[in-house]
């Protein structure tokens, strides 16, 4: 686990992000994303999870026995845990969704003066992927909880952004508060550093969270580019450069948090721990059980009730 602790003044310049959003996805480009996304459907993911199942008893001894190991064999043991209790991550995301759309589990716990924190979900993910933290936060009467639904998988990030910054204004409006705390998985994260390094007025946000969020890029988005933001999150991409020197210069005005994971199969600690701020870095949790973690929301948990 790494902290880094940091002072935050009130106030801050800071100059906004000059690049210029990707275009959105083209109709040719459409039928290559229905064809990749059908294929996957049909032929990957039953493939994908009959590996899974079959790998699911030997996951488990490793993982019992594996403090007895090496470190590095530690690390080894952990990666391939993580791979396969990603499988049945997704599956109880999917189950989640359908859960959320028949509205038996809610997607809001707003309570009157609560200090608002909005939940920013990851790509191809949903609202529902927050069910551990709406359950969690309340119960530490940490404030009013919300989450957005950000819609169309393929749009670029800038897109995104001013989906949170309009659902943000519409909080405001609600609470008649301007100490928004930010939370964002994966993409989320990403969606949630731009908002806050170049649409969110000054003093309107105090806090952001990024949680597995491609701060560096994210080399799957390299093989599986399905859309602007997909191009937008590759290693070395210049919007994600213009991200983290935003961050940089508002880090007077904005608390910034980042966690990572050693074990996260689709975006490197080392990516998502890049921005400035605190840290917390954990050894042996997927991608998806970042979400899930009460490792991670006590943390984040931790640091919202110091301040």
């Amino acid at each position: 686990m790494l902290i880094e602790n940091r002072n935050f003044p009130e106030k801050s310049s800071y100059r906004t992000i000059e690049t210029a959003p990707e275009e959105p996805i083209q109709p040719k480009e459409w039928a290559l994303v229905a064809v990749g996304i059908t294929a996957l459907a049909l032929l990957i993911a039953p493939i994908w999870a009959a590996a899974g199942l079959i790998c699911l008893g030997p996951a488990l001894l490793i993982k019992k026995y594996a403090p007895h190991f090496s470190e590095q064999n530690q690390r080894r043991f952990n990666k391939f845990f993580a791979y396969i209790s990603e499988i049945f991550l997704l599956i109880e995301v999917g189950l989640k969704s359908a859960l959320t759309a028949l509205h038996i589990i809610p997607l809001e716990k707003v309570k009157e003066g609560g200090r608002p924190i909005l939940l920013v979900h990851g790509f191809l993910n949903n609202p529902a992927a927050w069910t551990h933290y709406l359950d969690v936060f309340p119960k530490k009467d940490l404030g009013s909880v919300y989450t957005i639904n950000l819609g169309h998988p393929f749009l670029p990030l800038s897109e995104y952004a001013q989906k949170v910054k309009e659902k943000a204004e519409e909080i405001r409006k609600q609470t008649g508060r301007s100490d928004l705390i930010l939370i964002g998985h994966s993409m989320g994260g990403v969606v949630c550093a731009l908002y806050a390094a170049k649409l969110a007025k000054e003093g309107t946000v105090t806090d952001l969270f990024t949680i597995g969020s491609p701060l560096s890029g994210c080399p799957m988005a390299k093989i599986a580019s399905l859309g602007p933001n997909t191009r937008e999150m590759r290693p070395g991409a210049p919007l994600l450069s213009e991200i983290r020197q935003g961050l940089e210069a508002k880090k007077q005005a904005i608390r910034f948090y980042h966690i990572g994971s050693d074990s996260d199969t689709l975006v490197p600690a080392d990516s998502a721990l890049s921005g400035c701020g605190k840290k917390l870095r954990v050894p042996d949790l997927s991608h998806s059980e970042l979400l899930s973690s009460k490792i991670v929301s006590d943390w984040i948990s931790t640091q919202i009730q110091n301040n």
